[in-house]
């Protein structure tokens, strides 16, 4: 094989290495989850699935303290690190709908101007 067509296919391979999922890192997951502060709200997916937004309160030796707030109220939940699948810093721990609010606005809308033009119709101003 002539040696930039190896070259070529190598430096692929390094940089694609990025794109290949890797496994789950419990060590990385457990000291980015020590190292956030208490006031900064989080996001963490859990093995089983669940996705929960809160704040970090306490951490121990094998597991940390996650505070939700659910229907006005603080809610304390112990969590294994071994049990977190993935860790992120979130803005909120309240979910930005900014799609959903998009999506209502746009049919209500297009439903608005329906019910206009069958109006407009009906009254024999336009025909169609």
């Amino acid at each position: 094989m002539p040696r930039p067509t190896l070259a070529v296919i190598l430096s692929c391979l390094l940089l694609a290495e990025g794109c290949w999922g890797r496994g789950r890192d419990a060590a990385n997951i457990e000291q980015q989850i020590r190292s956030v502060k208490p006031d900064q709200p989080v996001e963490i997916r859990l093995t089983k699935g669940s996705k929960l937004r809160g704040w970090v309160t306490e951490t121990a030796d094998s597991e940390f303290e996650l505070t939700q707030e659910t229907r006005s109220r603080l809610v304390k939940n112990r969590f294994a690190f071994s049990d977190v699948a993935a860790f992120k810093v979130v803005r909120s721990v309240r979910p930005n709908h900014l799609a959903r609010n998009i999506g209502i606005g746009v049919a209500v809308g297009v439903g608005l101007v329906a019910i206009a033009a069958l109006a407009i119709s009906k009254s024999g101003a336009i025909t169609w």
